[in-house]
């Protein structure tokens, strides 16, 4: 997934300037992590492509934005993008995994402590999630919105796993009879 089509994803909802976009663009981390700093080059760049079209300057709490609307070939290339499939992947990319993956020895009793946290975090994102939804989950398409309870379901079932790797870790520190 790319900015672009989130961008262009975006405007197809309603026009907006970039700072919206930004802050919309980061509430869909969950499905796919994708670094938001690119937001304003990526708009230029799509203006000249004359994928969206640059509305002017409108005022918004005392602040100049500029504001973008998506433009029919924009339509066209978000159309084109949402009905290819993406290559299947079920691979993770989660730095956490990989240290549980590669847990051992003297480092497993020293690990329960991020762990802790890394499911409090876990469960902390989907409640804020949950929140999010129950405020806003009216207003959202629906399949923004099954996304985002896909993505507490994950979050829910991540910590889960983390509390059945903590009871393990547990059990591996149990004095061994015998």
């Amino acid at each position: 997934m790319s900015i672009r089509h989130t961008i262009l994803g975006l405007l197809d909802w309603a026009p907006m300037h970039g700072y919206a976009l930004r802050e919309l663009a980061r509430s869909y981390q969950f499905a796919y992590p994708m670094p938001t700093n690119n937001i304003y080059p990526t708009l230029k760049q799509l203006v000249d492509e004359g994928l969206i079209v640059d509305r002017g300057t409108e005022v918004i709490e005392g602040r100049a934005r500029r504001k973008y609307e998506i433009a029919p070939a924009g339509r066209e290339e978000l159309k084109r993008w949402l009905t290819e499939a993406a290559p299947a992947n079920i691979v993770v990319r989660d730095p956490n995994t990989l240290k549980i993956a590669l847990l051992r020895d003297s480092a497993i009793a020293d690990a329960r402590g991020w762990l802790l946290v890394h499911r409090d975090s876990l469960l902390e994102d989907a409640a804020d999630a949950e929140a999010f939804l129950a405020e806003h989950g009216a207003d959202l398409p629906r399949y923004t919105r099954l996304v985002a309870e896909y993505g507490i379901h994950v979050g829910r079932d991540r910590a889960e796993f983390i509390e059945r790797l903590i009871a393990e870790i547990e059990k591996d520190l149990q004095p061994n009879p015998g």
